[in-house]
């Protein structure tokens, strides 16, 4: 089994993007205390870390019919506003007849942290202005 490890905050209102720049120094340093060999499976890695940010109020006529062309077309358009690209999306509430009861939705979408400043705070894809606000989840 591989070697893991962790960093703990002791702030659960602290986002991870503090954190962030200790990963990598974190990782090296313990390959080198605790050597594994040769086997590249056995290396300590960095997991792959994301920011998830909200973007409230976007009229329901905006996004695409099905949900599952939501990731494609947030990606795109987030891409030609501010040349970022996301890595998921997905609309914060999940039952889509109650998403078209109301006149507006709510996205949540996941960035690199080094790329939370140029978002945050606000974006511009379907040539309106929209608030983004960073996502903090609740244990």
């Amino acid at each position: 089994m591989p070697n893991t490890g962790s960093l703990t905050g002791t702030n659960p209102n602290t986002p991870a993007s503090s954190y962030y720049s200790y990963f990598n120094a974190i990782t090296s340093r313990l390959n080198e205390s605790y050597p594994t060999g040769p086997s590249p499976r056995l290396s300590l890695t960095t997991t792959p870390t994301t920011i998830k940010l909200a973007i409230p109020s976007v009229s329901i006529y905006f996004p695409p019919e099905n949900d599952t062309d939501l990731g494609t077309f947030l990606r795109r358009s987030i891409y030609n506003s501010k040349e970022i690209m996301i890595s998921r999306a997905r609309n914060l509430n999940k039952y889509r007849d109650s998403r078209l009861s109301n006149e507006a939705t709510s996205f949540l979408i996941s960035i690199d942290p080094d790329h939370v400043p140029t978002l945050l705070p606000a974006v511009l894809p379907f040539s309106k202005h929209l608030t983004v606000k960073t996502m903090v989840n609740a244990n």
